[in-house]
């Protein structure tokens, strides 16, 4: 079994990869440790670092090389590469993408011990400084590949981690890895938080009373835009796993950018132009929680 986790940075790889190699003994590769290590003999930050390898794609390909030897000399062994772009290299795996609100990300990474290379002084500095490293990694990638390696569509598994557990992800990977191996064929998923599903429309007509019978039909239809989940069809399903409540609400990703049709003869960016605040204040009202954060380009009300 091989499975390749990559993610937004402070989602949680490396905990959940030490979970799995403790409970079940699977090896771990981590090419994270690898960028450390080069940042530390530079007597860089990882974000600077990240910013001079842009211009010396030497170490990606050293990394990317090892990565293809280690998979095919242990094509038997358990492993888990712990990369972002492993899910390209190794010939086949069980591909994890793990997704997380930044906000939780800097308060994870602000609060972590990862050293003199990754130290930040307030949780604002960790949060611009991992926007920052996302953009240098995401614009590097893609000038070596000509891949999006945050392109939702090419993993098996992705998982918003930013309201569970470490040992609750890891078991949920496990399990689903399982599965993909073990099947002739894997239906690729998609589990969002229900706590991090954005509405569309106004949900202060939709009666909680009413929603006893969606709770094991949590399909619902979303957008993926600028780091966020907006839920395009299935406010009503959204909001009874969110009473449920339940971890994470399966979802169908049918929008990414602002030129893609939602309904017909309607674009993404139309219709995330009729959205407004307070849909997100009814939604927070109906399930109990507050977002930790508005996105920033959707207009008051």
């Amino acid at each position: 079994m091989h499975i390749t986790i990559t993610g937004n940075l402070g989602s949680g790889k490396s905990t959940i990869c030490a979970y799995l190699h403790a409970k079940y003994g699977i090896k771990t590769y981590s090419t994270g440790e690898v960028h450390r290590e080069i940042a530390r003999r530079m007597s860089k930050s990882t974000l600077e670092a990240n910013m001079l390898m842009n211009n010396d794609h030497s170490y990606d390909h050293m990394i990317d090389d090892e990565v293809v030897r280690i998979s095919q000399e242990k094509i038997e062994e358990d492993i888990i590469f712990d990369s972002r772009m492993a899910w390209h290299f190794v010939k086949k795996s069980f591909k994890v993408f793990l997704l997380v609100n930044i906000n939780i990300a800097a308060d994870r990474v602000f609060n972590d011990a990862r050293g003199s290379e990754e130290k930040y002084s307030t949780i604002e500095e960790a949060r611009a400084q991992l926007r920052a490293r996302a953009a240098a990694e995401h614009d590097r990638f893609i000038n070596i590949y000509g891949i999006d390696y945050i392109d939702l569509s090419n993993y098996d598994l992705v998982i918003d981690t930013s309201f569970s557990g470490h040992e609750v992800i890891a078991e949920l990977i496990y399990s689903e890895a399982e599965k993909y191996y073990q099947a002739d064929g894997y239906t690729a998923k998609v589990l969002i938080s229900p706590r991090n599903l954005y509405p569309t429309r106004s949900v202060k007509d939709i009666s909680p009373a009413a929603l006893d019978h969606y709770k094991a039909d949590s399909l619902i239809s979303i957008a993926r835009y600028q780091e966020f989940s907006f839920i395009i069809n299935g406010h009503d399903r959204a909001i009874a796993c969110a009473l449920a409540p339940l971890p994470f609400i399966t979802t169908e990703i049918i929008a990414a950018q602002a030129d893609d049709v939602v309904k017909p003869g309607v674009a993404l960016g139309q219709h995330l132009s009729s959205v407004n605040t307070s849909f997100f204040r009814e939604y927070e009202d109906i399930c109990g929680f507050k977002y930790a954060e508005y996105p920033e380009f959707i207009k008051s009300g």
